[in-house]
């Protein structure tokens, strides 16, 4: 299967979100795939700087599926820390689910730098070069002990992107 699930904008950046459930074989988020109770789903989110010129203040919002989002009847927390291959990138989580909006990405979501049980992160990337690309990797778990039938129904996860061009 192929794991491509890029979105590109027309300012020339391109976002692409994997899942694993085994850490090996990734996925594009058009996949189905069975997270098994309490075990980890693996996340990557790579952001590429197509454009003609490099960005600042790259921020990247990952909300967690949650039961109410409106897409998932069920939802993971981070189990760690998220790494960035990119050294001038801060990281802030928060228990909250924060609106995917403009003021969420320009008011931030908190100073909280702790991810464990987290439900959602931004990632502040100080400047991504032309050509360039920042990837975010990070792991869930899955609930334990889902309500009812809650585990066999989905959880949809994406992320988004907003910067300053430099």
């Amino acid at each position: 299967m192929d794991p491509t699930n890029t979105v590109a904008s027309a300012s020339g950046i391109t976002i692409n979100k994997l899942v694993s459930v085994d850490g090996k074989t990734w996925y594009g988020n058009e996949a189905l795939l069975v997270a098994q109770k309490g075990k980890p789903v693996y996340y990557r989110v790579t952001v590429t700087n197509n454009g003609g010129r490099a960005i600042t203040n790259l921020r990247i919002l990952d909300v967690l599926p949650y039961d109410g989002d409106g897409r998932s009847a069920w939802g993971p927390t981070l189990t760690g820390a998220v790494s960035s291959d990119v050294a001038e990138t801060t990281i802030y989580y928060t228990g909250d689910r924060p609106s995917e909006n403009a003021a969420t990405f320009t008011d931030g979501i908190g100073a909280n730098t702790s991810a464990e049980g987290a439900n959602a992160f931004l990632a502040v990337v100080k400047t991504l070069e032309q050509g360039k690309s920042v990837t975010l990797s990070y792991t869930t778990t899955a609930p334990a002990a889902p309500k009812n039938d809650d585990y066999y129904q989905l959880a949809i996860n994406t992320a988004s992107c907003m910067y300053a061009e430099g």
